[in-house]
């Protein structure tokens, strides 16, 4: 005759459960995930912006399209190109590219605060449309360090290295 352990028995259980629990967590999570929505990446997009006003600290934004992976973003049609910003040093993997609705630079320019998926990214950026001078914040409200460069920038320095959160491109020189 075999008699029970009732302890070994209530380990046993205990153990049986202690390998469960995992088991349905996973279970259950993989379902809840999939019932949520996938993000989906996208490729460059291309972001047309309002002059900035008498006053204004930021450029209305008009209008912004993204392009398929892999893909250029299509340019606006009468928008004037003003800034491509790239992910990696000289001028690799375009992120964005920034137009111009009512033209090229001029003295006020235009102002822009970077999306997070941007900013935390950008390495060097292209100039166009007498976008000569780019004042670049690691705060996104035109605040933190402050950088001002000067025509296309094939690296921003190691400070500014995915630091960028707001920009103000124009064709005359502001100090920070």
């Amino acid at each position: 005759m075999t008699l029970k352990n009732p302890s070994n028995e209530r380990w046993a259980r205990l153990a049986l459960i202690a390998l469960m629990v995992p088991v349905l967590l996973a279970t259950s999570a993989g379902t809840a995930m999939a019932a949520e929505p996938v993000a989906r990446s996208t490729g460059p997009c291309a972001t047309v912006l309002a002059k900035l006003a008498p006053g204004e600290t930021v450029s209305r934004v008009v209008s912004r399209t993204c392009a398929a992976p892999g893909q250029q973003p299509v340019a606006p049609a009468g928008a004037s190109l003003l800034l491509n910003v790239y992910r990696d040093a000289n001028y690799g993997v375009l992120l964005e590219q920034l137009y111009g609705y009512e033209g090229p630079c001029d003295a006020s320019g235009y102002s822009l605060r970077v999306g997070w998926n941007t900013g935390y990214y950008i390495s060097s950026f292209g100039t166009h449309s007498f976008c000569s001078y780019v004042r670049a914040y690691t705060g996104s409200n035109w605040d933190g360090g402050c950088g001002t460069f000067y025509d296309a920038t094939p690296y921003v320095g190691d400070y500014f290295n995915d630091r960028i959160r707001s920009f103000r491109v124009a064709s005359a020189w502001h100090p920070c």
